[in-house]
């Protein structure tokens, strides 16, 4: 997926789990870092990542509440306009 939109993913890291920030009361998050080759700009690069990330949450956290928001991850992202992407 991400080949074709201009990003080869080089390597990746093992993943680890980090206590959550901020917001406390929810689940521990799980972090890795990647190594990519790309020519995109760095706004470009960071805009895709993003993009990347939505659709992911869209598919498999869909129904998953927001601890602060208290709407589900489907709710918001429809309530986004092209602005807030």
């Amino acid at each position: 997926m991400l080949l074709v939109k201009g990003l080869q993913i080089r390597s990746v890291s093992s993943f680890f789990k980090t206590e959550p920030y901020g917001v406390t009361d929810q689940p521990e998050f799980i972090n890795a870092v990647a190594c990519v080759k790309t020519d995109l700009a760095p706004e470009k690069l960071l805009k895709l990542l993003l993009d990347t990330e939505l659709e992911m949450l869209s598919g498999i956290a869909a129904d998953k509440i927001h601890p602060v928001y208290k709407k589900s991850i489907q709710n918001l992202l429809k309530s986004l306009t092209d602005g807030d992407e």
